[in-house]
């Protein structure tokens, strides 16, 4: 059984490394997207990626490790729906709003895929309400997220 941690357990720089980590996470969602994104194997895209992961990606993951805790989800000890405990991603840690305008700078559109859209809507927040499907797609790329109307919890799916 996975051991939970707690606010009150948490180390200070556990917040600046998941921090991190969440950036981390994203611009590799990013760079991934553009090289799957285009109609073959870019080269520029792949050395882009590779610096990446050993100048930004590795050391966060050693810092988070060092750290001490790898959460069930990426919460934040400000919020008291105690999403710590969840597969939720916390507004207090990482805005879904942030990352929609970074999808659609780089291409990203709504979308509605009605399969997907059923299989979220029978997903519940910590707060007890039913999350909310939004579906971004770029080309090949579609990204199905579920976000909560209330306390703006999200998760990808």
């Amino acid at each position: 059984m996975r051991e939970i941690a707690t606010p009150a357990a948490r180390p200070a720089e556990m917040d600046g490394a998941t921090q991190r980590v969440l950036d981390v996470r994203r611009r590799v969602g990013v760079l991934c997207d553009t090289l799957l994104g285009g109609s073959g194997v870019s080269s520029e895209v792949l050395a882009e990626l590779s610096d990446f992961i050993a100048t930004e990606a590795l050391p966060a993951a050693r810092a988070y490790e060092e750290a001490g805790r790898r959460p069930v989800g990426w919460g934040s000890p400000a919020c008291p729906g105690q999403c710590w405990a969840s597969d939720l991603t916390c507004p207090h840690t990482a805005s879904f709003d942030t990352l929609a305008e970074e999808l659609e700078r780089c291409g990203y559109f709504p979308c509605v895929n009605r399969f997907d859209a059923a299989a979220v809507g029978g997903l519940l927040c910590v707060c007890g309400r039913l999350l909310a499907y939004r579906g971004m797609r770029r080309g090949p790329s579609h990204r199905v997220f579920g976000v909560c109307p209330t306390c703006v919890h999200w998760t990808e799916l």
